[in-house]
């Protein structure tokens, strides 16, 4: 990896350096996020529903002829995941499971994982005529973090299970968040790697709009599970020390009997000015 990210540099150093012209420019623009969460060896696709964040950055184009050049950004990217359940969809589950089962009332149940990722898009670009262009090429991405939010909802109806069972002496809600935030962060990986493909129309007077498509080539999940930010929470309650001891990572799919996996992408609306 060391090495291709090496060969890398020296390739657009170069390229740099050849380039009949270089500029340098901002963007920000819409992103609406979508992850697919299926089973490895299983005909399963679920799509959670789509989530709508914001991205912004700087951007470089290197001319290296009249209609080829190489376009390169960094940009700060706000996304995640949104999913949930409807609460007719809950009653429906609990008919089958029980038909004298009594309708709740809990309201839509919907959480939300909020990720900040830096991403590094390297772009072949094509300009075919005036200020239309096509762009394509990878992208290479780091989340910096991510924090769960559940709705209004699903707060009640935790609060209210702590209330009945006399938990909420002990355990915070808030810190039961914290622990879900934490146990999603760590079994999710931190790098990605996938494909970007757009078009852009820039004007005369710097000013550019554009859309792209990206699609993440990776699964998003790590192969093991990663379980040590619950066991720590629990060995650290009071009369709870050492409760769980040993190992906290097993591997997924002897933990859950299949691997699951997530895949990303994600449509980008922007607009962007070139000094």
């Amino acid at each position: 990896m060391k090495k291709k990210l090496l060969a890398l540099v020296v390739l657009l150093s170069t390229m740099a350096v050849n380039a009949q012209e270089c500029t340098w420019g901002i963007k920000g623009g819409v992103d609406i996020t979508s992850h697919k969460w299926g089973l490895e060896d299983v005909s399963l696709k679920i799509n959670p529903g789509n989530k709508v964040g914001f991205y912004l950055g700087v951007v470089n184009n290197l001319k290296l002829g009249e209609q080829w050049g190489v376009q390169t950004e960094l940009l700060y990217n706000y996304a995640g995941a949104k999913f949930g359940m409807g609460e007719d969809f809950i009653n429906a589950m609990n008919a089958s499971q029980d038909p004298d089962a009594e309708p709740v009332n809990t309201g839509d149940m919907k959480i939300s994982y909020n990720t900040h990722t830096l991403r590094l898009p390297i772009l072949a670009k094509f300009q075919p005529v005036g200020g239309l262009s096509v762009l394509a090429g990878p992208y290479f991405a780091f989340r910096m973090g991510g924090k769960l939010k559940p709705n209004d909802n699903v707060e009640t109806l935790i609060k209210g299970a702590m209330e009945e069972n006399s938990l909420s002496e002990t355990i915070k809600y808030d810190d039961i968040k914290d622990v879900c935030s934490d146990l999603m962060g760590d079994n999710l990986k931190k790098f990605d790697v996938g494909a970007t493909l757009g078009i852009e129309y820039a004007f005369k007077n710097g000013l550019f709009i554009d859309a792209r498509y990206n699609i993440s080539f990776i699964n998003k999940l790590k192969k093991d599970l990663d379980y040590s930010a619950f066991a720590d929470y629990v060995n650290g309650l009071e009369g709870m020390e050492g409760t769980i001891s040993g190992e906290t990572s097993v591997k997924m799919k002897d933990a859950l009997g299949v691997q699951p996996k997530i895949r990303y992408s994600s449509i980008q609306f922007g607009i962007g000015f070139r000094f």
